[in-house]
């Protein structure tokens, strides 16, 4: 009886120990229940009220410091660039320390839980083989034991919470169920804290982006409003995009009002691109850049219209750069000096000019004192007055081309044979020419076909070449006029001038075109640049070949309109 009862006994102090075991364990599950609530709600607050990346850290390295009683850990984060572990936050230590270091996915107990995607524990570091020791060489510090988490968002790790040497004891599976309590919410913390700092670092971008954009808008609505010249910016639709404040001028009206109307009505005063309008060629042709100068009634002026294009990437056409220059006042000088250029030739065959008005008198005078003697013969005064009347007519013919040379020129265009425009300035200048000894040889190839010009400026060109040709030979010789056409980068008349006279020098060639250069004691030096300008105004070119001592060839190039 009294076995029975010792056994009984026995057993209910068992049952005692047993609870007591028990109730410290319910005890301890409830304090991590309380102490996971508690880091819970403190990191729960983090991920609604924080999304600053340092603070959501910062927290984080407190909750782990009180809850977690070890010697030092850090929080790493791994870059999507490089796919490097970085380290973002030390528990306890110098940061600095840490700023450079990198660890590479596998490298280190950080980049294998980083690679694995699962926590470990490491009892024994320095013999562990994934232990990387070159950070304790680093910082001095002398790493025991690890334990390490992975952080997960989405399945994807984005950093690892290592911690290092707890001071009481090993670590067990309870610190790996805290530590994972604490690194699932302080993932999703941190995931939107960086999304936070993405979206803060592209709108900033964004900013920059537009106050960029609209210094430059500024910067280049200053330049173009500093140009003289009206500038428009015109796309395929022929609507205004950018406009100056001079173009507006021409207008009487602002920038702000022309942007957005189609620009043949601001330009042309038209409801429809004109067909000379050089937007409406470049858009529609191939591309190139094009020029025309005109007098344009709407804006008032005579306008040098060039219209550039403008491309988009794949070399497409989606507009034109347009810049309209006022040559209003230019070319009244232009004109003021071409006459002057005229009379200046003039003068430089009044000589012959004299000469060619004085023989018909004389013969005029001749044949009226003959037919004065012989009142009683009817048959001779007859023939006296034909060869007076004759003369006459020579006279009104030839003062009548002095006229059409030396009145100020209309400029009007029209279809021009260039070889009337020869015969004309040789029928000026023959007599000149045949005192001067020179002999003069027309090579030409009929039928040419005609050109566009007005006839006055070419014959004042022609005529400045043939006196040029004519004074470059002082001893007589041959001027040799040819006219050909040449199929070259378009159709070209070519009308050359060649003499045997004294030749140009290479350091004077360069410069025979530049206004007031002359090599003559008496030449003004306007002749060639006046001639260069009108041929230039027909959209046509110079060439020049010279040698000291053979002679110069002169050959002007106008376009085909045959």
């Amino acid at each position: 009886m009294t076995q029975d009862i010792a056994a009984m006994f026995d057993k209910v102090l068992t049952r005692f120990d047993n609870l007591e075991q028990e109730t410290g364990m319910l005890r301890a599950l409830a304090e991590r229940l309380a102490q996971s609530e508690a880091v819970w709600l403190t990191i729960g607050k983090v991920i609604i009220s924080d999304l600053e990346l340092g603070s959501v850290l910062t927290t984080v390295t407190q909750v782990i410091n009180e809850n977690m009683n070890v010697e030092t850990g850090s929080i790493l984060l791994l870059e999507p660039d490089t796919q490097e572990l970085t380290f973002a936050e030390i528990l306890r230590g110098d940061q600095k320390q840490f700023a450079a270091l990198r660890l590479r996915a596998g490298q280190g107990v950080a980049g294998w839980v980083a690679q694995n995607k699962q926590a470990v524990i490491v009892p024994d570091a320095p013999r562990d083989a994934r232990f990387f020791s070159a950070i304790d060489s680093q910082t001095g510090f002398q790493t025991r034991s690890i334990l390490g988490v992975p952080l997960i968002v989405a399945d994807q790790v984005i950093g690892v919470i290592e911690l290092l040497n707890k001071r009481e004891g090993e670590f067990t599976n309870a610190d790996v169920s805290l530590l994972e309590a604490i690194a699932a919410p302080v993932a999703i913390a941190i995931q939107n804290a960086r999304l936070r700092q993405q979206l803060d670092r592209q709108f900033s971008q964004q900013t920059d982006l537009l106050q960029k954009i609209e210094r430059a808008k500024r910067e280049w609505e200053g330049t173009i409003d500093a140009i003289e010249e009206g500038v428009l910016l015109v796309d395929e639709q022929c609507r205004i995009l950018r406009v100056n404040r001079a173009f507006a001028s021409w207008l009487n009206t602002t920038p702000a009002v022309l942007v957005g109307n189609p620009c043949y009505r601001a330009v042309h005063g038209l409801d429809a691109p004109p067909s000379h309008c050089p937007h409406a060629l470049v858009v529609s042709g191939q591309g190139q850049a094009r020029n025309i100068e005109y007098e344009e009634p709407h804006l008032r002026r005579t306008v040098r219209f060039t219209a550039y294009p403008i491309r988009a990437q794949d070399g497409g056409i989606i507009g034109t750069a347009n810049v309209l220059k006022d040559v209003t006042l230019e070319r009244r000088l232009q004109a003021q000096l071409i006459q002057s250029e005229k009379l200046a030739a003039t003068g430089r065959m009044a000589a012959s000019l004299a000469h060619e008005i004085n023989n018909p008198l004389q013969a005029i005078q001749g044949c009226l004192d003959l037919t004065q003697a012989n009142l009683n013969k009817p048959e001779k005064q007859t023939r006296y007055l034909t060869m007076a009347t004759g003369e006459l007519s020579r006279l009104a013919t030839f003062v009548q081309r002095m006229l059409d040379f030396s009145r100020p020129a209309k400029g009007d265009r029209a279809l021009i044979a260039p070889r009337a425009l020869v015969d004309d300035v040789l029928a000026l200048t023959g007599k000149r020419l045949s005192q001067a000894r020179v002999r003069v040889q027309v090579n030409w190839n009929d039928p040419l076909p005609r050109i566009k010009g007005a006839g006055n400026q070419l014959k004042q060109v022609f005529l400045n070449l043939v006196l040029n040709a004519m004074e470059a030979m002082p001893q007589g010789g041959t001027l040799t006029i040819a006219g050909r056409v040449v199929e070259e980068n378009g159709r070209w008349v070519a009308v050359s001038f060649e003499d045997s006279g004294v030749g140009i020098a290479p350091d004077d060639l360069k410069n025979i075109f530049e206004p007031f250069y002359t090599t003559k004691p008496d030449g003004t030096g306007l002749g060639l640049a006046v001639s260069h300008n009108i041929i230039l105004g027909h959209n046509g070119h110079f060439t020049v070949e010279s040698a000291v001592g053979k002679g110069t060839t002169v050959t002007v190039w106008l376009g085909a309109e045959e």
